[in-house]
Formats: structure tokens, C-alpha cells, sequence
């Protein structure tokens, strides 16, 4: 010891900079001279995290201070939390994964990421997806219809693994009973007293500061994931699987672009001002229920109460794919509930259903703006646009922030905010700085024209017994059977 300790500070540097996190702390009360060399060594600190982790954006970019010897601190207690036996050990923790996975994700290089390489590998273990990804009130819900004394986790817990869920992405294999918690998650999406003005018709807490619930989005990741799923089964693979890869693109500048075969026109200006990127193609899921079936659900029964939720709902819903080709109209300073420190970016364009076999020139315009709240959470608002009357909205919040490429989750609803529906939930993620008719003729696909045609024909009866809820289709097409749209937003 005495040897090694007499070797000069630049050689054993290069040495502790190599070994484990916790062996610095043994190293350190080793010896008068090691704790002097390891004490408050920023620049130590600094190499043994870049081992592991990714270089933080803003120390990369700016120069700007990091806590290092504090982060590997955190590190050190999430591994021994990951490191615990028992799911009952983890689940007190999960708040802490959620900060600390959260911090990873809002950090990790956008490309060849060590730290999305990191919480991957430590949600491996089905004990570990078990005690942080699968304790929100769904997942508990599901468990007491099975064994009634299942407690309800806290609220704050079931956020925190609701978004840990979410960044994580990919949905539950079916040996783990996704299939019997997917009616919980329906409870959520389609409970319309889930769809006002106190959380702006989109997935977030009824508070002025627009705080993302995370189980509304688990909720809508759940649906649509299913409903994806289900497209790729259907097609034998014509349709790629999404949201198949744990952690992928939900970090700042994750996207990365396609180019399109045969684009018709070239890619639009990169606009400098525009830190959201929005210019190009995106593709968008939307799923919604025959609105008789939803009008029964929220109203033929006695409500059950301010915070109660309803009853697991069982059902199938439809499911609609678009393309949508958007470019930037306008730049604006942000407002005094946005953060300061990113503008307001407003956009327009237009969205074509993927697989209308009727009609295949069926279009809308679309419109909308994207901004960043206090909070931090990159927030997209989305008008679509009907024959020139704006019909249907939709309030989302891009998985990962700025540049995502996991995109966006959020709820689409009528216009009209009517308390009565419809409403449900959508998603999209862009693929493309360009612009391609292509893309649509690509992707072409011929699914569900029979439960479509179903639907409008349950519409068109609708008309004739409640006129009032003439045009309520949540595909933008009109209750007499003129599908002429397939967007709402």
C-alpha cells in the first residue's frame, strides 16, 4: 500500500478514475494520503462517471457545472436498490428510480447512449419491471379484481411508475396479463369526466400548471400500444412494430430522420428559430369507441363519484393510422405560463388516413403550436380542420422532451369541449424532415374497412335518435356516412 501510495497523483488518477464507484469509498478510508488525493477531486469524479455515463448536454455544450461526486452517489444507491431480492424491497424506492432514470433519460447522448445502455440492462429482471413500472392505480385495480386486499399504492407512487412505464415504452408482454389490465386503462381514456376544462382536454393533472398525470399517459400508451400491436399481427409485418425497443428515443434530439423513397418535394428550410423541429412527415394513431358505446359507458349508470373511477370497460376499439405533413408558420416570444426560455411555435399542414380504401384522396388541414411549460414538458395543441370549419382538438406531451422520437401522447376531443364526448386518445412521432405522398402509398394498408364501415353506420342511426350529436365521429367524417376525413385532433 505504502508503494502505490508513493506513486506520483497523476498515475494513481488514472488508476481510481478505473475501478468501481464503491471502491472509491473504500480507497478513500484506506489511507491519509488516498483520502486526501480522492476528497472533493471534482476532476476524479468527473472521469469515473464518464466511464459510465454520458457526458451531460449542457457540461458538453456550455461548460456548465455538474454535480459528479453527488451523482455517483445517487448511481451507487440505485444500484443497490435494483440490487434488492424482493419486489417488496424495491417498490418503497420507486420515486428515486423515477428521479434518477428520469435524469438519465433528460441527459443521455442522443445516439450511442451509455446511459440508456445503463437502465435498460437494469430492467432486465421481470422483478424489476414488476416494482417499477406496473404500480400505478391501473395495475393495482387489476390486482384487487383478483386478490381485494391489494392496497392501492400512493398517489404519488402510481405517478412515478406510471412515467417510469412510459419512458420505458414498450408494452407488457402478454404473459403478464397486459390483456387484463388493458380495461383499466380504458377506464381512464374513456371516463369523460377525465376530459375538461380543468386540465385543458388533455393528459394532465386538474392544477393552472399544467403538471403531466402520468397515468393518463400510461393509459394512452397502453391503448394505442395495443391497438399497434394488434396492426403488426394483423399485417404479418407490413406494419413495423413501434415502441418495441426499452428507452428508446425519449431523450432531447433523439430523432433521427428518414429519407423518403421518390419524395416529391424537397425538405423544407431548417428553421433555426424552430427548437422543436417540426417541419416534415409524422405519423399518428388514433383510436376512439362507437360513441353509443362511450355515451353508454359515462351515462347509463348512476356516476360513481368524485374520484371513484368507472368500471373496467372490455371492449375493442377502432383504431385509424394518418400521416400528417406540418411546416412552421410562426415563431413567437413564449407566453407567461410557458418557460421563458423556449418560444411558441406555431405550424400548419395537412392529414391523410393511411388505409381509406374508399376514398384515398380523403384529407384534412391541420394546425396547431407547440411550446414548453413551466414545468419543463414540451406541450403540442393540434386543430384539425374540416371543409374548412375546425372540428376536432387534440393537448399532448412529447415522451422525452425536446427532439424526442418517441413522440407525442395526449388525448384528441371535439371542438366543442362538450361534456358528453367523444374523446379519446392518440399519439404521433414524426419519421421525416421531408415531405412524401409516398409515404402514405408505402404503408398502404387495407384493416378494419368493415369495422369502419360498422361504425358509421352505428353513427348514422345515432343522427336520426340525438341530431345533437350530429358530426361526432371521431374520424372527422360527417353521422350520414360521408367519410370524407379521417383526422381529429
Amino acid at each position: 500500500m505504502a508503494i502505490l501510495a508513493s506513486l506520483p497523483h497523476e498515475i494513481l488518477h488514472a488508476i481510481f478514475s478505473g475501478v468501481k464507484i464503491t471502491d472509491l469509498a473504500s480507497l478513500r478510508l484506506t489511507c491519509h494520503a488516498f483520502h486526501e488525493l480522492i476528497s472533493g477531486n471534482r476532476i476524479l469524479f468527473k472521469d469515473v462517471y464518464l466511464q459510465i455515463l454520458d457526458e451531460p448536454p449542457r457540461v458538453k455544450k456550455n461548460g456548465e457545472d455538474w454535480a459528479w461526486e453527488i451523482e455517483l452517489q445517487r448511481l451507487v444507491k440505485l444500484e443497490r436498490i435494483i440490487g434488492f431480492d424482493t419486489v417488496d424491497a424495491k417498490k418503497p424506492h420507486v420515486q428515486f428510480v423515477r428521479d434518477v432514470v428520469g435524469s438519465y433519460t433528460e441527459t443521455a447522448d442522443a445516439r450511442n447512449s451509455k446511459n440508456i445502455a445503463l437502465i435498460s440492462k437494469f430492467f432486465r429482471d421481470p422483478r424489476d419491471q414488476v416494482a417499477f413500472l406496473y404500480q400505478s392505480r391501473i395495475w393495482a385495480r387489476a390486482r384487487q379484481a383478483v386478490v381485494p386486499i391489494t392496497p392501492t399504492p400512493p398517489f404519488e407512487d402510481g405517478q412515478a411508475s406510471a412515467q417510469l412505464h412510459c419512458l420505458y415504452g414498450v408494452p407488457v408482454p402478454r404473459h403478464m396479463g397486459f390483456i387484463r389490465h388493458l380495461p383499466y386503462a380504458r377506464s381512464i381514456v374513456y371516463d369523460l369526466r377525465n376530459h375538461s376544462d380543468a386540465s385543458l382536454w388533455g393528459p394532465y393533472r386538474d392544477d393552472p400548471v399544467l403538471t403531466v398525470d402520468w397515468e393518463k399517459m400510461e393509459a394512452i400508451m397502453m391503448i394505442l400500444a395495443h391497438s399497434l400491436r394488434l396492426f403488426t399481427d394483423r399485417t404479418k409485418g407490413r406494419f413495423k412494430p413501434v415502441w418495441n425497443v426499452p428507452f428508446k428515443g425519449v431523450s432531447p434530439d433523439s430523432f433521427v430522420p428518414i429519407s423518403l423513397k421518390r419524395y416529391q418535394q424537397p425538405a423544407p428550410p431548417v428553421d433555426a428559430r424552430d427548437p422543436y423541429n417540426i417541419s416534415g412527415t409524422w405519423f399518428r394513431v388514433v383510436c376512439f369507441l362507437d360513441y353509443q358505446e362511450l355515451f353508454r359507458y359515462n351515462f347509463a349508470d348512476d356516476d360513481p363519484g368524485p374520484g371513484v373511477p368507472r368500471p373496467p370497460l372490455d371492449t375493442t376499439e377502432a383504431v385509424r393510422l394518418i400521416t400528417m405533413e406540418l411546416h412552421v408558420t410562426d415563431i413567437e416570444e413564449p407566453g407567461a405560463d410557458d418557460d421563458q426560455g423556449m418560444p411558441v411555435v406555431s405550424f400548419k399542414g395537412k392529414s391523410k388516413a393511411m388505409h381509406t380504401t374508399f376514398d384515398p384522396d380523403a384529407t384534412s388541414f391541420v394546425r396547431g403550436t407547440v411550446r414548453t411549460t413551466k414545468k419543463g414538458d414540451v406541450r403540442w395543441t393540434t386543430f384539425s380542420v374540416y371543409v374548412g370549419e375546425t372540428r376536432w382538438s387534440s393537448e399532448g406531451v412529447q415522451v422525452g422532451g425536446v427532439r424526442s422520437s418517441r413522440g407525442v401522447l395526449g388525448f384528441w376531443s371535439d371542438i366543442r369541449r362538450n361534456r358528453e364526448g367523444p374523446a379519446g386518445p392518440t399519439a404521433f412521432w414524426k419519421v421525416s424532415n421531408e415531405f412524401s405522398e409516398e409515404l402514405s402509398k408505402d404503408h398502404h394498408l387495407h384493416l378494419h374497412q368493415h369495422q369502419h364501415q360498422h361504425y358509421l353506420h352505428h353513427q348514422h342511426h345515432h343522427h336520426h335518435h340525438n341530431h345533437a350529436h350530429h358530426g361526432h365521429n371521431e374520424t372527422g367524417a360527417e353521422s350520414n356516412g360521408d367519410e370524407h376525413s379521417e383526422e381529429q385532433d
